[in-house]
């Protein structure tokens, strides 16, 4: 049906994307950038935040366009798109829930009477999208912003902020690190989403420990909390480690993590001493000398 095509289409894009950004990264410095007469690492930045565009900036960017919304003729048809999507989204739950069943418990008839409706809805909404792009443009970019580019991105920068922003792949993750002036950080880490979560979780068992006294807290994993610093962070620190402020797109599990905690130098923790916890108190933590602050997406900048 058309819900299947549409997850299958949107995996294949975002594996070809994926692809474009593994190649940017692999030609960046060289001189097939030259040849090619593109920045790789700008255009690579593109991609990525088209790549990782999802729910959260759909929400945001939809958010901010609801208070743009002053014509009559338009909050009309925004209600009339907002109507279907939700009931859409509604009849999918049903239907997720109806194919969950065992084969003797749900009906063909019903199932197919679903998928119509579903049908019949997105097809409205699709009408109604299209109406409002040509009716009304800036409300339309508003809603779908475009992928965010390096030049929008400074614009929206204060002096002593930096953006780092970070894309997690099957088997990389890249990073940028960019102020309000000078030159881009970018780099390509051999660390994909599967080690990456693996490491997020472990470090989170310290950070939300489901323990009856505080004596029974895990001690924080530091070596595993630098590691981190060192393959995500330091290899564009060029384009950070200026500013006071850090401003993280924190792609994947990246986001499950205050990066404040990740330390700036190798460290061993010395034994536990009273009070507790006191053996923490050297640990060379990124919130010592930078503001950390965590941004679901690029756009919301603005």
């Amino acid at each position: 049906g058309r819900t299947d095509a549409g997850t299958s289409r949107s995996q294949r894009q975002r594996a070809i994307l994926e692809s474009y950004v593994g190649l940017l990264a692999g030609i960046g410095g060289t001189s097939l950038e030259a040849q090619a007469g593109l920045n790789a690492a700008g255009e690579a930045f593109r991609i990525a935040d088209a790549a990782r565009h999802h729910g959260v900036q759909v929400a945001l960017s939809a958010s901010a366009a609801r208070t743009a919304v002053r014509d009559p003729d338009l909050a009309d048809l925004v209600r009339r798109e907002q109507d279907a999507k939700h009931q859409s989204d509604a009849l999918l739950v049903g239907l997720a829930d109806m194919l969950s069943r065992p084969t003797g418990e749900r009906s063909a008839d019903d199932i197919s009477a679903l998928r119509r409706n579903i049908e019949q809805l997105q097809g409205a909404r699709e009408s109604l999208l299209r109406e409002i792009a040509g009716r009304f443009p800036d409300y339309a970019e508003l809603t779908k912003p475009k992928p965010a580019t390096i030049e929008q991105a400074r614009a929206d920068l204060l002096p002593g902020e930096a953006l780092i922003s970070t894309y997690v792949s099957g088997d990389k993750t890249y990073v940028w690190a960019l102020g309000k002036e000078g030159k881009v950080a970018f780099a390509a880490v051999d660390l994909g989403e599967k080690a990456l979560a693996e490491t997020v979780s472990r470090l989170r068992i310290s950070l939300e420990p489901n323990v009856a006294t505080l004596g029974d807290i895990p001690a924080f994993d530091v070596a595993a909390a630098h590691g981190l610093y060192a393959k995500l962070l330091k290899p564009v620190e060029a384009g950070w480690k200026a500013a006071s402020s850090l401003l993280v797109v924190a792609d994947g599990a990246l986001g499950q993590l205050p990066l404040s905690l990740l330390p700036t130098e190798p460290v061993q923790l010395g034994p536990e001493t009273t009070p507790l916890f006191a053996n923490h108190r050297d640990v060379p933590w990124l919130a010592r000398t930078h503001a950390v602050t965590i941004l679901p997406s690029v756009a919301s900048l603005k």
